[in-house]
């Protein structure tokens, strides 16, 4: 019987996955560069025997990281952009084991960039299509709003805090798209709210043209 259960935990031990493990990966527009990227990971392995971290930019460009591996932080300029490209992390360890992991991004011609409206920084990413747009607003409080506005969905609105005696703020975010290659916006519109839901001052009124 002790044969038995020595044997088992000897079996227990050997089916312990050793592969490389990503705890984390991430890729995303560089602020005011049209044609930038930044990445960052946190890959690990259960032995501590990872030899090698590959990233794959999409472009046919690679990068390999031989340390620091739980905090990678790299940035790719890409050559063309409006295209999509598929980014790829790899690890490896002494013993061959790998793990893989890919994300896309959308390089466009248009820069993401922010700007700091009243109480809220509004963000915006343009997309290669030029017909969609992501969204991000950050109330005072740093709580991220995010929404992505396209010709089929063009218009979104929420609620946000804001600090002072209004307590809370409307945003709403309306994106006019030319299907034709003419001229792009988003229009942001903030809306003062006293008691509840009632919202009709408008604080701000902003147009971003892409």
């Amino acid at each position: 019987m002790a044969l038995c259960v020595v044997v088992s935990i000897l079996l227990a031990a050997c089916a312990v996955d050793t592969t490389p493990r990503i705890n984390s990966f991430n890729v995303e527009r560089v602020l005011d560069q049209a044609d930038k990227v930044s990445l960052s990971a946190n890959v690990s392995d259960p032995n501590n025997d990872l030899k090698l971290v590959v990233i794959r930019w999409g472009d046919g460009s690679t990068e390999e990281i031989t340390s620091n591996f739980s905090a990678i932080g790299l940035t790719h300029s890409y050559s063309e952009v409006n295209k999509t490209y598929t980014v790829e992390i790899e690890a490896e360890d002494l013993l061959a084991a790998k793990v893989k992991d890919a994300k896309q991004i959308g390089v466009s011609s248009i820069a993401r960039s922010c700007q700091k409206i009243t109480e809220i920084e509004f963000c915006y990413d343009v997309e290669p299509d030029l017909l969609t747009a992501k969204v991000s607003v950050k109330a005072f409080d740093n709580t991220l709003y995010e929404e992505t506005l396209s010709a089929s969905m063009p218009s979104v609105e929420f609620l946000i805090p804001i600090a002072g005696p209004i307590g809370q703020a409307k945003v709403k975010l309306t994106g006019d798209f030319s299907a034709s290659g003419g001229e792009n916006a988003v229009r942001v519109q903030v809306f003062a709210c006293a008691f509840g839901l009632i919202c009709t001052g408008e604080i701000a009124n902003e147009r971003f043209i892409f």
